[in-house]
């Protein structure tokens, strides 16, 4: 299990059902691409603001070399986040 922290960035969704969502982790040595099985931790992210927010994160790589994410911290929660719950 690896943790990497860094600014969030390009959420997408891949598919739906089930739900996978990826996103791109800005990190200060080079961006990580990264992708989501876990549907809570992937409906938090997708009402998150892009370039907003630093988040640490971990998991494990998979053949494709993404990270899949296993658990998310957000580093600097504001109102929003807060009042959401994430």
């Amino acid at each position: 299990m690896e943790q990497y922290i860094g600014l969030l960035d390009k959420i997408r969704v891949i598919k739906t059902k089930p739900l996978l969502v990826r996103f791109t982790l800005r990190t200060n040595h080079e961006p990580i691409n990264c992708v989501v099985a876990n549907i809570e931790i992937a409906d938090k992210l997708l009402i998150l603001e892009e370039g907003k927010y630093t988040i640490s994160v971990t998991g494990h790589f998979n053949k494709r070399k993404q990270l899949v994410i296993e658990s998310m911290q957000i580093r600097n929660p504001d109102h929003f986040t807060r009042s959401m719950g994430i």
